[in-house]
């Protein structure tokens, strides 16, 4: 398996309604999983980025695709 088919795998395959909803333990799930880069401020950083899309897409400043993008 990839590194990015593992991210796809934990980060429930990009949908940003799911990543938003990540809490503290799956930062700690996230963190302990050898398949990725384990770095926490990256982790959230991905959350955050996540929410931010959500918050941008409510005012209509960006496209509607549920996915996030790690390309």
């Amino acid at each position: 398996m990839t590194k990015r088919e593992a991210f796809r795998e934990l980060f429930e395959g990009f949908e940003v309604e799911k990543v938003t909803a990540f809490t503290e333990d799956d930062v700690e799930r996230l963190v302990t999983d050898a398949r990725i880069i384990r770095h926490r401020g990256k982790i959230r950083a991905a959350i955050g980025n996540a929410q931010a899309t959500i918050t941008l897409r409510s005012a209509g400043c960006v496209a509607t695709s549920h996915r996030l993008r790690l390309d």
